[in-house]
């Protein structure tokens, strides 16, 4: 059997147990701190919001799967934030002053200043400054609380146009073929992780699907059409797999546009196992060659084809 078949032959369903999740997380960030070379700045574990996979399901009119449920059960998003300390973004006093550091580690980012979800703060777009998150991030995750899918992606806010402005045009759900709708499409993605305010990992809602398809966006929210569609679970394998890389997420999830896939690409543990290790020591090579390999279409595009249920 070929080393990368294991994840697309598993249950459709991967079931998360949320607490052994959590524990993952808080040992990658660990290692990352170990990491001389990297400079971890935030790092936050929200508590659980009461009740409020209950209240979702109910907004939503239709049940979440377990791996959603359980997650949110038992925590209420996760921000992580570190530099390379060879990025020059890193070489300023606001991000090397230890007090500010702590400051944020004790006090994490609103989450609005994150998802633009009808509010931003001033000067949001100002603070852009690097090719990463807002701040230039090497590696960045931002997945809110479950309560932000009651709030749509407010359009208006980051293009000056409103779903209506797209009544007429259509859209395909990630390389699925399934076409919407854009106005029906924009209207059913909510938020998943804001790691950049270029780059968007979403939800999408439209299908009524209890196991959310997660989709990459990019161009601040105005093209989700071009990447693997995979799921929740998944997509948290892919963080631990990546610690929260920015610039893995568009090498990683980039589709070849003469595939397309039946459903979700599933990623379990045993598919990242077999993956090359990432040398977070190294920015001048791994770290910044994956841009590189983005437009080469090689290492997480090979990997991923290799999966790729096939219509």
């Amino acid at each position: 059997m070929n080393e990368f078949t294991a994840a697309s032959e598993i249950s459709k369903e991967i079931t998360v147990d949320a607490q052994k999740y959590l524990r993952r997380f808080d040992q990658m960030v660990s290692e990352l701190k170990k990491t001389e070379e990297v400079n971890v700045f935030t790092y936050h574990l929200a508590p659980p919001e009461l009740g409020i996979v209950e209240e979702m399901e109910r907004y939503l009119g239709f049940s979440l799967d377990a791996s959603i449920r359980n997650f949110f059960t038992d925590c209420g998003g996760i921000q992580l934030r570190w530099h390379h300390r060879e990025n020059e973004y890193f070489q300023n006093d606001y991000l090397k002053d230890q007090d500010e550091n702590a400051l944020l580690e004790s006090n994490p980012l609103p989450w609005e200043h994150s998802q633009a979800c009808g509010t931003v703060h001033e000067g949001w777009w100002e603070n852009e400054i690097g090719p990463g998150g807002d701040h230039g991030e090497d590696g960045k995750i931002m997945i809110g609380p479950l309560s932000l899918m009651t709030k749509k992606i407010d359009y208006s806010i980051l293009c000056g146009e409103g779903p209506e402005a797209f009544e007429e045009t259509e859209t395909t759900l990630g390389n699925t073929g399934q076409s919407f709708k854009e106005a029906f499409f924009r209207t059913h993605l909510r938020f998943l992780d804001w790691f950049s305010s270029y780059y968007q990992m979403a939800f999408f809602t439209g299908n009524q699907n209890p196991n959310l398809e997660v989709v990459l966006g990019n161009d601040y929210c105005a093209s989700f059409y071009e990447w693997y569609v995979t799921d929740f679970a998944s997509y948290l394998e892919f963080l631990i797999y990546s610690r929260g890389l920015v610039h893995a997420r568009p090498c990683f999830y980039s589709a070849n546009s003469e595939e397309y896939s039946d459903g979700p690409v599933k990623t379990d543990v045993k598919f990242f196992q077999n993956l090359p290790t990432i040398d977070f020591r190294k920015r001048s090579s791994d770290l910044a060659d994956l841009g590189q390999r983005i437009s080469e279409g090689i290492f997480f595009p090979a990997a991923l084809s290799e999966i790729l249920p096939k219509k």
